[in-house]
């Protein structure tokens, strides 16, 4: 079966947004399937076992199985990340300026697991979010 021109072409599309991402994995996925191909078909299907090739078979047979289940783990990644960030972006429309509202939602964010986010991304969004709008910090005053 042929996966791997499949699994490339939505890698591609699930990393679009993060060109460094894409180049990564999309990298990492075509050198392990040539690293992989230049040696597993010698010990698999040793010329030997022709035509019946016992142990081609059944590696075949795992190999597909497996490509099943990450294919389906793929999926259910990719639809959390998504959805983790629909309620991000809906949240952050949300979120009153101030802030107790900022910290706030760096708590949500901190609960689903999105901690990589820093303070300052949050407020720069934060801030895009609410049209330009001066956010209220610690570091600047109501007045400014």
């Amino acid at each position: 079966m042929p996966y791997g021109p499949l699994s490339m072409s939505w890698a591609n599309e699930i990393c679009g947004a993060d060109a460094e991402e894409r180049a990564i994995v999309l990298g990492v996925m075509n050198a392990s399937g040539y690293a992989f191909n230049a040696w597993l078909p010698l010990l698999t299907y040793p010329a030997q076992q022709a035509p019946r090739f016992k142990k081609g078979f059944i590696y075949s047979t795992i190999a597909f199985v497996a490509q099943f289940g990450i294919t389906g783990l793929v999926a259910f990644l990719h639809n959390r990340e998504t959805g983790m960030k629909q309620m991000t972006e809906e949240d952050l429309e949300q979120t009153p300026v101030g802030i107790e509202g900022r910290t706030a939602f760096r708590a949500k964010l901190l609960h689903l697991g999105t901690a990589s986010l820093d303070s300052s991304k949050i407020g720069h969004n934060l801030n895009a979010s609410l049209g330009g709008r001066k956010i209220l910090t610690s570091h600047n005053s109501v007045g400014s």
